[in-house]
């Protein structure tokens, strides 16, 4: 038969390398579909009439059998884009079809996915996310998410010290092509100020809390890993804006957090989660926000954590 695990990826991530190393150790079977090949590849759905079913897929000359596959690792959406070859008309409805029957063939009642693209599409909105935080026993810094400037400006004056940060990804392009991300970052009230257009642009503002020390937990299945992230005295706001100086030490996570990270998990219909949080220097513990496709393969590296195992057991269960 062919491959249980159906890894959806891209050929620039390196936590699936990572993963995949060890599932050949293992002699793990797996197929590896890489979204930036979608146009590259084939697929065949068939379905009514006196055949049988049919789900394949076929990229680099190497062909899968969807029905075999029981697990499905999410890393990446199935947003293809289309080749210069494709003429400007067709574009945007090429890669519209061609991402419909990709979801189509993969998807499946029985398939056990990491984590469904439906409920990670909607997991990934931090505005969702933290209103659901609170009512599962997390706090969470004050927050405003606005367009209006005067409101804005009417949170910023009430608190000490505001940061900023994107409401979704954060990565910008510049008129070059250049891809850079914005980072968290303090806000003072002059900025605010001198901002005459939103242009309807929203703005997501928290209260600056003033952290002991970034917590990353992260959730594979049962298996839970809570790291502090120990960032050098001038580091700016946000820990993944730090060029070097970066170190890494597991921590006990109080049980009342993991509970509500497990509950929120439940809730969001997520297998797999990373949670970013602050510990302040009084131990409380305040929810920035949870990826359900966040990078977790550094910190593995870094501190020889059995993440890949507990994937592996997620995947294909215990041995």
């Amino acid at each position: 038969m062919t491959p249980t695990l159906l890894i959806i990826t891209d050929r620039e991530d390196f936590a699936a390398d990572y993963l995949i190393v060890r599932l050949r150790e293992l002699g793990r079977e797996y197929y590896r579909l890489n979204v930036d090949q979608l146009f590259e590849s084939t697929a065949t759905f068939r379905v009514g009439g006196h055949e049988p079913t049919k789900r394949t897929v076929s990229c680099g000359g190497v062909s899968v059998d969807l029905r075999s596959v029981r697990s499905v690792w999410y890393r990446r959406a199935l947003r293809p884009s289309p080749p210069p070859t494709l003429h400007p008309e067709f574009r945007r409805f090429g890669a519209a079809e061609v991402r419909h029957l990709f979801e189509g063939l993969v998807c499946h009642p029985e398939v056990c996915w990491v984590n469904p693209i439906a409920a990670t599409e909607i997991a990934e909105r931090k505005v969702y996310q933290l209103q659901l935080a609170g009512q599962h026993g997390l706090r969470v810094p004050a927050t405003l998410v606005s367009t209006n400037r005067e409101e804005l400006e009417q949170f910023a004056s009430l608190h000490c010290a505001v940061i900023g940060k994107p409401v979704s990804y954060g990565l910008v392009t510049s008129s070059q092509g250049q891809a850079y991300a914005l980072h968290t970052h303090e806000v003072t009230r002059a900025q605010l100020t001198e901002l005459d257009n939103l242009g309807g642009v929203p703005v997501l503002l928290q209260e600056r809390v003033q952290k002991g020390t970034d917590v990353r937990v992260t959730i594979i299945g049962e298996a839970i890993y809570s790291v502090e992230i120990i960032t050098p005295a001038d580091a700016p706001v946000d820990w993944r804006a730090t060029p070097e100086g970066l170190r890494y030490q597991r921590c006990e996570l109080p049980p009342a957090i993991e509970a509500a990270c497990r509950s929120l998990m439940s809730a969001l219909d997520l297998a797999y989660g990373a949670f970013d949080f602050i510990r302040t220097e009084n131990a409380d513990w305040y929810f920035l926000e949870v990826n359900p496709a966040g990078e977790w393969a550094w910190l593995d590296v870094a501190l020889g954590l059995p993440m890949r195992d507990s994937f592996v057991e997620l995947f294909y269960g215990k041995s």
